[in-house]
């Protein structure tokens, strides 16, 4: 399996891994696009060569061979683009193709952010530098600080949660939780900053 040889190539943090994994899956795909591409094209010559011929049961197995190969590269096709418009509810009907490629392209156009502004109202569209910005800023917003003792107002009210119950919400996640938290994930929502979709970490 491709995935498991990368990344037993792979060293470093799992981070890094998985960022040389991801160059080695896009090189991989580029060249997998242009072999695809280039079969379809060899398919679609041979179908038209085959319907300019005189018509017997031989010629007429060929053409069924060839129609059945390219739709099943025209079925792979448009699996690739519901992958990337990330659509779940359309299942049924003529081939999406077509509709999948228009939602992938609004979807990459309006969720993509030209700039940032930092705290000291700086701007910048690079990469790097909104990836620190963002991350920055919802680091702050979810740490918690600590203000001081506030019994004055959680005195009066009565207690529910349990030392034993406090104990259980305080320990370690386990490898089941952490693996049960990934299945429930939807597969094909958007990816983390390292870029792979939770159906990556479903798979392998």
């Amino acid at each position: 399996m491709l995935v498991r040889r990368w990344w037993d190539l792979a060293v470093g943090s799992i981070p890094n891994k998985l960022k040389w994994l991801g160059y080695q899956m896009q090189s991989w795909s580029r060249t997998r696009s242009r072999k695809v591409k280039k079969n379809r094209v060899e398919l679609e010559e041979r179908l038209d060569f085959l319907y300019n011929q005189e018509l017997s049961d031989e010629i007429l197995e060929d053409i069924m061979e060839v129609q059945l190969g390219l739709n099943l590269e025209a079925d792979k096709e448009e699996l690739f683009w519901e992958q990337r418009a990330r659509v779940n509810w359309l299942k049924n009907g003529d081939r999406n193709t077509t509709f999948f490629h228009n939602i992938a392209i609004q979807r990459q156009s309006r969720g993509r952010i030209a700039e940032l502004e930092d705290e000291y109202g700086d701007k910048t569209s690079l990469n790097e530098e909104m990836l620190k910005i963002a991350s920055d800023y919802f680091g702050r917003l979810f740490t918690a600080f600590d203000l001081g003792r506030d019994e004055h107002l959680f005195g009066p009210v009565e207690r529910r949660v349990t030392a034993s119950m406090n104990d259980m919400l305080l320990r370690q996640f386990t490898d089941e939780e952490i693996t049960q938290a990934v299945k429930m994930m939807a597969p094909l929502q958007a990816p983390g900053v390292d870029g792979f979709p939770a159906t990556f970490f479903q798979r392998y």
